[in-house]
C-alpha cells in the first residue's frame, strides 16, 4: 500500500524520534518535539471543540511566533485549510481575504487584533475570533483521536499572493505539494536533526517557503522571533547556534551591514538563503565577509515558494568576491524536486538559450 504524502507525518516522526530535542524556542518559551506535539493536538482537538470540520478554514494573523508555527501542524490534523494572513496588509485588504476565503475561525495576536476589531462585523463567516492562544490550547486534550483521513491532492492551505496587479489572489497549498517542496529545501541547503533555524522570513509567505515543515521533518529546531530586527537577531544565532535562516535581499543587507559596522563575524558555518531579485554585489560581499554561505533562490507562490536555485560549485570558491557575487546572483535551474520541469520561454513557448542574457 503506498502511503499518501503530508507533512503531518514530519511531526509525529520526530515527536517519536526526537521526543527530547528543542523544537522551538518563542522568547523564554522552549518546548521539545514531544511538547510541541502535544501542543499540536490539544489545538486540533479545540478547533474541534469549537465547531471546525473537515474543509473549513482556519486564518492565522500572527509574527512569527508559536501562535503562527503550530497551526501548520494543527489545522490540517483536524482537516481544515490554514490560511496564513500577511501582518502587513490593512484592514480592507484582510478582510477581502477572510471573506474570499470563507475563514470560520481567526487566530490573531493581541497586538495585532485592533486592526480587525473594528471591522468584524463586515466578516460574517468568522464564528470565533481568538486572541488568547493559550487559554484555546488550554480547551484542548492530546491526543487528538478524531483527525480524519486526507487526501494528498486535498487541501492543505491557501495562501494569498501580495496583490500589486490588484486584490490578493489565492493559490491552494496540497498536502503532497507542500510534503515535496519541504522535503526539497531540505535537501538543497542541508538540513538536518543538529540544524538551528532562525525565523527571520514571515510565515505568511508561502508558510515560510514550506521551512515551517522542512525544519521539523529533520527534527531541527525552530528559532522564533516576531519582527526581522537585525541586533536581535545576532543574539540569537549567537546564543542558539543557529545554523540556517531565510530572507529578502533588504533584511541580508541590514544584517549584513549591522554586522560589518560593529566588527561581528560568525565563525560556525552560517547558511542563508535569499530569494526574489538579485541582491546587489556589494550586499553578497558584505553577507560573505560575515560569514554567511548565500545560497539564492527563486519561486512564486504557486510553486510553494522557492523553485530554482544558484547550485554552487566547489571550483567557484577560487574566483574573486566580484565573480563569486555575479555568480550567485544567479538561480537558473531547478530545485531537485523540480527535476527537469523547469523552464524559460518565449511568448510562442519556446525554449530560449539559457545564456543568462535572453529574456524568457
Amino acid at each position: 500500500m503506498i502511503r499518501p504524502f503530508s507533512p503531518l507525518d514530519f511531526l509525529a516522526r520526530s515527536a517519536r524520534v526526537y521526543p527530547d530535542r528543542l523544537a522551538q524556542v518563542d522568547g523564554t518559551h522552549r518546548v521539545t518535539y514531544a511538547e510541541f506535539n502535544d501542543r499540536v493536538h490539544r489545538l486540533a482537538s479545540a478547533l474541534r471543540a469549537r465547531g471546525v470540520q473537515p474543509g473549513d478554514r482556519v486564518a492565522v494573523l500572527a509574527p512569527n511566533s508559536a501562535m503562527a508555527l503550530e497551526p501548520h501542524y494543527a489545522v490540517p490534523l483536524a482537516g481544515a485549510v490554514l490560511v496564513m494572513l500577511n501582518t502587513r496588509l490593512a484592514a480592507a485588504e484582510l478582510v477581502w481575504i477572510l471573506n474570499h476565503c470563507g475563514a470560520k475561525v481567526l487566530l490573531a495576536d493581541p497586538q495585532l487584533a485592533p486592526v480587525l476589531e473594528s471591522v468584524r462585523a463586515e466578516m460574517p463567516a468568522i464564528e470565533h475570533f481568538v486572541t488568547d492562544y493559550e487559554a484555546l490550547l488550554a480547551e484542548g486534550t492530546a491526543p487528538f483521536t478524531d483527525a480524519p483521513p486526507f487526501d494528498e491532492n486535498g487541501m492543505l492551505a491557501i495562501n494569498y499572493t501580495s496583490g500589486t496587479t490588484g486584490f490578493p489572489k489565492g493559490v491552494v497549498f496540497t498536502h503532497r505539494g507542500a510534503w515535496t517542496n519541504a522535503i526539497g529545501e531540505a535537501l538543497e541547503h542541508g538540513l538536518t536533526a543538529e540544524s538551528v533555524y532562525l525565523w527571520t522570513l514571515p510565515l505568511f509567505h508561502c508558510n515560510g517557503w514550506c521551512f515551517s515543515w522542512a525544519v521539523t521533518a529533520m527534527g531541527g529546531t525552530h528559532i522564533l522571533m516576531r519582527q526581522p530586527d537585525p541586533a536581535r537577531a545576532v543574539e540569537l544565532i549567537q546564543a542558539e547556534g543557529v545554523t540556517h535562516l531565510c530572507g529578502a535581499p533588504v533584511v541580508v543587507a541590514g544584517l549584513a551591514q549591522h554586522c560589518l559596522q560593529r566588527g561581528i563575524h560568525f565563525d560556525r558555518p552560517l547558511k542563508l538563503v535569499t530569494a526574489g531579485a538579485p541582491p546587489a554585489p556589494a550586499v553578497i560581499r558584505d553577507a560573505e565577509q560575515i560569514g554567511f554561505d548565500i545560497a539564492h533562490v527563486y519561486g512564486l507562490t504557486e510553486t510553494y515558494g522557492p523553485h530554482s536555485i544558484c547550485a554552487w560549485r566547489p571550483e567557484w570558491n577560487s574566483g574573486d568576491a566580484a565573480e563569486r557575487a555575479r555568480r550567485r546572483a544567479r538561480q537558473g535551474v531547478p530545485y531537485i524536486i523540480a527535476g527537469t520541469d523547469l523552464r524559460v520561454v518565449d511568448e510562442q513557448m519556446t525554449d530560449v538559450p539559457a545564456d543568462g542574457e535572453t529574456m524568457g
